[in-house]
């Protein structure tokens, strides 16, 4: 028997409740149909890596990145496929961003020796001899779907696998001016310029991403980046300014490359043994360091 107490009588009301709750039963099938996605999307492209396809490895497992609540294994994939196109920034970049987002790793160690490996390569970008298909392919994606960005992140990896930074940085720049409020689209125009070497661009694009999104992690991880080569290059050319080790011991520490961090302050405190407080930041630090115990679990192989 009806409660007349709880009756809903105005049949105008009763159908916007309808409305409303087969909405929300939508958006829960949406959630699960997304998170099975992201699955398919990482089985894939563990599957293209393994059978020697980088690039569809690449774009599907970047799909998943972006769709998955815990991107570590597409991101180690990601790391390893990029290594094998030679693409050794891209490589670095993905490895980094482990340290970031899960400094207990248990490949912490062996994700460590692949950044330092990476890192001394020399750069090269091959030519992509697919290029013309797949950017036809996805800018056609976008046309049919303009709010899947998805496609929008595909057609990224096509212009940063095959070097087109200047395409992809013009193409962006358009995106941006028609759709300003779209942050994820300033975050690809500053992947392509940090990649260009256009590191005073890409860090200026990075600090307005952080001032409307302060803990975008791609943000913070890029500028990071770009203040290490930063460093990197002042110390190569003047290795005697202590300073710039210091500097640099406190940007890896923020990359959680706490190992890296500590040589740096070691650096420096050879010739400022003194320093109290640089001291203690080294000490804090080796605490950190030894806080991180990798947990025992499934290990993916780095090759």
């Amino acid at each position: 028997m009806k409660n007349p107490k709880y009756e809903i009588r105005n049949p105008k009301l009763r159908i916007i409740l309808i409305i409303i709750i087969f909405l929300l039963l939508s958006l829960g099938h949406a959630f699960a149909a997304e998170k099975k996605l992201a699955s398919a999307y990482i089985n894939d492209g563990i599957a293209y890596y393994e059978k020697g396809n980088c690039i569809e490895a690449i774009l599907n497992l970047r799909s998943a990145e972006q769709l998955s609540p815990n991107p570590v294994t597409a991101n180690k994939y990601l790391g390893m496929a990029y290594s094998k196109l030679s693409l050794w920034p891209q490589a670095v970049k993905e490895f980094n961003k482990i340290l970031v987002i899960a400094p207990t790793d248990p490949d912490r160690n062996k994700i460590l020796n692949k950044i330092s490996e990476w890192e001394k390569q020399k750069e090269y970008v091959p030519a992509m001899a697919q290029y013309s298909f797949y950017s036809i392919k996805y800018k056609n994606k976008i046309f049919a779907e303009p709010e899947n960005l998805l496609n929008y992140l595909s057609l990224t990896e096509i212009y940063k696998c095959s070097g087109r930074y200047t395409e992809a940085e013009h193409f962006f720049r358009a995106l941006i001016k028609d759709r300003p409020e779209k942050i994820i689209f300033k975050k690809y125009l500053a992947e392509v310029l940090y990649l260009d070497k256009k590191y005073a661009e890409a860090g200026s694009l990075y600090r307005k991403i952080l001032e409307e999104e302060p803990l975008n992690t791609d943000a913070l991880l890029g500028l990071n980046l770009i203040i290490k080569k930063r460093y990197d290059d002042m110390i190569a050319k003047y290795p005697e300014n202590m300073t710039t080790y210091l500097k640099l011991a406190r940007t890896l520490r923020d990359l959680k490359r706490y190992e890296d961090s500590i040589a740096a302050y070691n650096k420096y405190l050879e010739k400022d043994s003194a320093n109290v407080d640089v001291r203690r930041e080294l000490e804090e630090t080796k605490k950190i360091l030894e806080a991180l115990v990798p947990k025992e679990g499934f290990k993916i192989p780095i090759l």
